[in-house]
């Protein structure tokens, strides 16, 4: 586990008396473990938002103590494995084709490397839930009612 999740783990543990975790799942409407499998066990990784307003309104709680760590946007070190693992360094044409196709966006070089990363199955999830997104744009923008294709 991380230090911010034994952090906040260790924090909850403290926070709530041991005799009480069922009664404090039960309160959450949650199995009677869940406190203890969260403390104990690492499931789930992190509680969700609204157990945690529940655990902070009533038991005052620091609800700074229970935040997961924000997510990393940083594609940095996906890229530079990616990098790696085509030996860029002794194949410059890789960086050149990049910045070809891209014009010098390195945002979308970026992605396309984050993408090259991804297994196929991933990608094939990913793909399918872009479309689902665009067609659904593609709803709200032209009406529900409308003909998708017409626009």
């Amino acid at each position: 586990m991380s230090d911010t999740t034994s952090a906040a783990r260790r924090y909850l543990e403290a926070a709530l008396p041991f005799g009480q975790w069922a009664a404090v799942s039960r309160l959450l409407g949650r199995n009677h473990s869940y406190i203890e499998q969260y403390i104990k066990r690492g499931k789930p990784k992190w509680l969700g938002e609204a157990d945690r307003n529940k655990l902070v309104e009533i038991y005052g709680l620091d609800p700074a103590q229970l935040l997961p760590p924000p997510r990393s946007t940083d594609l940095g070190p996906a890229i530079d494995r990616y990098r790696a693992s085509l030996n860029v360094g002794h194949k410059p044409w890789v960086n050149a084709k990049v910045q070809r196709e891209f014009m010098g966006d390195t945002r979308k070089a970026e992605l396309l490397c984050a993408w090259e990363l991804l297994s196929p199955d991933k990608r094939a999830a990913l793909w399918g839930v872009a479309m689902a997104l665009a067609q659904e744009s593609r709803l709200s923008a032209v009406g529900e009612d409308s003909d998708p294709m017409a626009a």
